[in-house]
């Protein structure tokens, strides 16, 4: 099923501060007969959404103008991972930390064993007297959590920063915020024009390592003209080991023909490299069998196999192409007397070390006959 999960102020309904979670069950074949219901309740540490009847909420410096906190809801998004043995959701929304409409940000990693959700950890943020809100949160490959939010107060502009969680604090569910605050960039102008803001922020992870960390939001230029702002941060370097692979600029050439060979892996750098070719009656043209993309001349006709090992300090990987690079004119016999239809069919008969897939374009001598 399709899982959601929301907020409940006690004071709402004269109950308690909770975390609801349902489940949505499509009957695609009679949509009305697809369910939408809640199907846990997890009781959660007090907290104050209230921050008054108005969007009038977060002070900014050198203006009464205020910026909407938008207390009533969980901030996008509310991040879901399967670690296969376990799941795990990370979530935030604004609380008033201390009943002064003085903004902190609520956040919660949810763990599921098999048997249903449970806090796993959580905590509070809000480090100083400035207001922080409208966050994003998500957790990456070695459950670092990044946490994006704006920051304001009657004392600076709105600004952007971001803090986390180490992945040895997440493993000990400290509910401690140990990665220090970081300045995305330094506000220079309030908003004047409107109480919203940065309504659309997030946090998402690279796809390329599942590693870093990118958010965006809003920040202002002037008074008047609101931006964008786009960050990438780490807390850590990635560790992830190499997936070797490579590509080449011919895999036809002739007899001396350059042929230039790119480097396609993928891995935490730095990455070593050691390029392998059989036969081994090759001349580097630029660079060496430890470069990452060499340049490569083929001294002798035939098919020849080439190999990529690539290390770093978390492993190691081969890519290994037999028969890739033909070297020599194509469908050119080079074989004596053909005794029997398999020497057809010999790889080594041939100038380029490739059997022809048809007869066209074939070259045969008479030694063949």
């Amino acid at each position: 099923p399709g899982q959601f999960i929301t907020i409940n102020d006690g004071a709402w309904n004269s109950g308690s501060d909770q975390l609801w979670i349902y489940d949505l069950n499509v009957n695609w074949t009679t949509p009305g007969s697809s369910t939408f219901s809640r199907v846990q309740t997890l009781n959660v540490a007090s907290f104050d959404s209230n921050f008054g009847s108005s969007w009038q909420n977060i002070p900014q410096q050198g203006t009464s103008q205020k910026l909407d906190a938008i207390p009533q809801v969980l901030m996008f998004r509310a991040q879901y991972r399967n670690w296969g043995t376990s799941q795990s959701l990370v979530c935030c929304h604004t609380v008033d930390v201390d009943g002064t409409d003085h903004a902190g940000i609520r956040w919660y990693e949810l763990q599921n064993t098999g048997s249903g959700w449970s806090i796993r950890q959580y905590g509070t943020y809000a480090p100083d007297s400035h207001s922080r809100w409208m966050a994003s949160i998500t957790m990456n490959d070695v459950h670092e959590i990044g946490l994006g939010y704006s920051v304001s107060s009657s004392s600076m502009y709105p600004a952007i920063r971001y803090c986390g969680q180490s992945s040895s604090a997440n493993s000990s569910a400290t509910g401690n915020l140990d990665m220090a605050e970081t300045s995305i960039i330094a506000g220079t102008a309030s908003q004047t024009s409107s109480e919203r803001w940065g309504d659309y922020a997030n946090i998402s992870l690279d796809p390329n390592n599942d590693h870093d960390f990118w958010f965006t939001t809003e920040y202002n230029n002037t008074s008047s003209q609101r931006g964008t702002r786009i960050a990438s941060f780490q807390l850590s370097s990635p560790s992830t080991p190499p997936t070797a692979n490579f590509s080449a600029s011919n895999l036809y050439p002739i007899w001396s023909t350059n042929v230039a060979f790119t480097d396609l892996s993928t891995g935490t750098s730095p990455l070593t490299y050691s390029w392998t070719f059989t036969p081994s009656t090759v001349t580097y043209v630029s660079g060496s069998s430890t470069s990452a993309s060499p340049t490569v001349r083929f001294n002798a006709n035939g098919a020849y196999t080439v190999s990529l090992y690539v290390t770093n300090a978390f492993g190691n990987d081969t890519e290994t192409k037999t028969d890739y690079i033909h070297v020599g004119q194509p469908g050119k016999w080079k074989g004596g007397w053909a005794s029997n239809p398999q020497d057809w069919n010999t790889k080594q008969n041939w100038e380029n070390g490739e059997v022809p897939l048809s007869t066209t374009n074939v070259s045969i001598t008479g030694a063949a006959l």
